[in-house]
């Protein structure tokens, strides 16, 4: 292992409603997904991809990307990788890969690849965890990375989207997206969105600097006054006691 060469090593940023064309590598490329979301098509199969996926393409298989916000991923060609013999894509539910995947591009800037061991052992962490991911997750079904993708979606719009928006982005219907969530997930993409924007609100009172109003339009409400009698709804207290409790916390 401590002798395997990398073909490339970079990291891709691409924008939104790009589509990389079918395209094949004679090396294995094993990409790792840390922003965005979108499609990857491998070998005739349609694969959802999303913060936190890696996928795995073997030498001489075609495969695309459809991104449908930005993506920023880390690329790899692997010659001769003991990962060949896998096709597909998994979650890094841990985020381990993530991390080991941004160390080895930093250890190549940084210092290169000829007679380093550090890159070596990066190298090796990385395909070691490939291996343990995909012997511990079976690869994810379709339904299974949309739902995860629909999840990433929400998070990057902290809630401020509409399940039709959501759906849209996905390419799917909105009726789809429902039956999804409420036969595979225990939660409703609605009921995602709203404690998404109730948890990106909670972040934003905590800044005193933020006046109450200013927190309502930019989790995209139309009103204060609706955004504290629908705060008040779901959590049981008005947006000022929130604040001044976690501004009461702070000070502990």
């Amino acid at each position: 292992m401590a002798q395997m060469q990398l073909a490339f090593l970079f990291e891709s940023v691409t924008p939104a409603q790009m589509h990389v064309p079918q395209h094949v590598h004679e090396v294995l490329e094993f990409v790792y997904y840390a922003r965005g979301c979108g499609t990857s098509t491998i070998d005739r199969t349609l694969h959802y991809v999303c913060p936190g996926v890696f996928t795995i393409t073997p030498s001489g298989l075609s495969h695309d990307q459809v991104n449908h916000t930005e993506i920023a991923s880390i690329c790899l060609g692997l010659p001769k990788s003991p990962l060949e013999r896998f096709v597909g894509s998994w979650p890094d539910h841990s985020g381990d890969m993530g991390i080991a995947c941004q160390k080895l591009l930093e250890e190549t800037q940084n210092y290169g690849i000829e007679n380093n061991r550090v890159f070596a052992g990066l190298l090796m962490q990385v395909i070691a965890l490939a291996e343990r991911r995909i012997r511990e997750t079976p690869a994810l079904s379709r339904h299974e990375l949309l739902i995860a993708q629909a999840r990433a979606l929400i998070r990057q719009h902290a809630g401020c989207i509409t399940v039709a928006e959501l759906a849209e982005k996905l390419h799917v219907s909105a009726s789809h997206l429902r039956h999804l969530f409420t036969k595979y997930a225990d939660q409703s993409p609605a009921e995602l969105i709203i404690r998404a924007r109730l948890e990106h609100a909670v972040r934003l009172l905590a800044d005193p600097q933020k006046s109450i109003q200013e927190v309502a339009y930019a989790c995209g409400f139309s009103s204060p006054y609706y955004f504290s009698r629908f705060f008040k709804e779901r959590t049981g207290a008005p947006p000022s006691q929130i604040r001044d409790h976690i501004i009461g916390l702070d000070k502990k």
